[in-house]
């Protein structure tokens, strides 16, 4: 894309409101001189309306019709921006008038990634240019539904650092909060940006207070919304600053996989949010500490069993038994007593069994296996300690490391057993598919 200064974009956005979500569509584009029937069951137009009638049909590949979208190449842009805009597909064929689903849009979206992207987004630009031969006093407004498929479309090749853009596309934002509609399309474009320049997440952890405040939910969600760990200094640089930002940051730290590296700052910042009076956040904060893996903060999960109102004791026992695997009663005792037991052992054996399965002898190996897998504290670390057997020659090693991944049930053990199930010829290769799958299933 080309490399357009995106605060100058949102500064000097050419439109003075947004209209509203409910606001009917014109007949074709707002900024179309034909209706959208004379686009779309001709040429290219109809190839495409035909592409995503086929994704309803039984047996379809989704990857088929992404293919048989992207073949059709940029000429179909305009007529891309008008579906993401109206949301229909007209009659074709002797068939009925469809309305776009949801799963064609995505479908679309992904046609449009295969697509050279200073293109999307020139045609995105130009689905909300100015009508030609209007004087500006006359110029109608760009709709809603015309600008959150701008911001679709535009999204498609975009990267995290060119969000701005993106931002620029929904016009000014004087006002407190955004259109839903606006807010959906930017969330999905940046989701779609973070994925494809994780980088991203890096250079708006610092940037995101040069945003208009009716941004910021798009930009937490987009962010959150695939719990990519990289997300965790942008979540906790928004985690203090007001309810609803707070709010939002704790719902996409509860989509975090118990990530390898997590700041200090931010679980005692969860940890603090225990001890407030409000239930709706402390319940959030359970949940988040559960995702991150904080198993130093799980004696503060316990306090809460005696102490809490019932609706935050119950999250606190849900984000026990997340953190652990376990399912251990709902008592103070018997959580405190696991703690106790389960963290002086990892302190004392941890080191020791970790050589033995990577170098001891088989019968050791083995014996080490099985005492690593009668405990669940720190069990994400414990899949690393395990996975040192996936390396060993011997079939009974390997077998056993495999059962122990999958007893263990952590984000890492599946990751582990995928990583080693994707390397044939391997003696691991097998055991792993078998171990992964059961994991799954279970």
């Amino acid at each position: 894309m080309r490399n357009i200064p995106w605060p100058a974009l949102v500064a000097v956005a050419c439109c003075a409101l947004v209209a509203r979500a409910d606001d009917e569509p014109q007949a074709g584009s707002l900024h179309s001189s034909q209706p959208q029937s004379s686009r779309l069951d001709v040429g290219e137009g109809a190839e495409l309306n035909r592409a995503l009638r086929r994704a309803r049909e039984p047996g379809v590949e989704p990857d088929s019709v992404v293919a048989a979208i992207a073949a059709l190449g940029t000429a179909v842009l305009d007529e891309a921006l008008l579906l993401l805009d109206q949301r229909s597909l007209p009659p074709l064929d002797g068939g009925k008038p469809q309305v776009l689903s949801a799963p064609q849009q995505v479908l679309l979206l992904r046609g449009l990634e295969q697509l050279d992207d200073s293109s999307v987004f020139d045609a995105a630009l130009a689905h909300l240019a100015p009508l030609p031969g209007l004087p500006a006093e006359r110029q109608p407004e760009p709709t809603t539904s015309a600008r959150a498929a701008a911001i679709l479309a535009a999204g498609c090749g975009a990267r995290a650092t060119e969000l701005g853009r993106m931002f620029a596309l929904a016009g000014p934002c004087g006002q407190a909060a955004l259109d839903p509609q606006l807010e959906r399309a930017l969330q999905t474009a940046g989701t779609a940006a973070f994925r494809r320049d994780p980088q991203g997440f890096a250079a708006w952890a610092s940037n995101w207070r040069t945003l208009p405040v009716a941004m910021l939910p798009a930009l937490v969600r987009g962010a959150g919304a695939s719990g990519d760990a990289h997300a965790l200094p942008l979540l906790e640089s928004v985690l203090l600053q007001g309810r609803d930002l707070e709010r939002l940051a704790l719902a996409s730290l509860a989509r975090q996989q118990a990530p390898r590296e997590v700041s200090e700052g931010l679980l005692q910042t969860l940890r603090d949010m225990l001890r407030t009076d409000d239930s709706t956040t402390q319940q959030a904060a359970c949940t988040a500490l559960a995702a991150l893996g904080d198993f130093e903060g799980a004696a503060h999960l316990v306090e809460l069993l005696d102490q809490a109102p019932p609706p935050v004791r119950a999250s606190a026992y849900r984000a026990l038994c997340s953190l652990s695997g376990l399912a251990l009663p709902d008592q103070v005792s018997s959580w405190n007593t696991w703690i106790v037991l389960e963290s002086q052992w990892y302190e004392s054996r941890v080191e020791t069994l970790a050589k033995t399965i990577a170098e001891g002898e088989e019968l050791r190996a083995l014996e080490a296996l099985r005492e690593l897998r009668l405990y669940h504290w720190r069990r994400h670390e414990l899949s690393d300690i395990a996975a040192r057997g996936l390396q060993r020659n011997e079939e009974s090693v390997v077998l056993l490391a495999c059962e122990v991944l999958a007893s263990l049930r952590s984000p890492w053990a599946r990751s582990l057993l995928e990583s080693a199930a994707l390397e044939p010829g391997t003696p691991a290769a097998a055991p792993a598919a078998e171990a992964l799958a059961r994991m799954i299933s279970g």
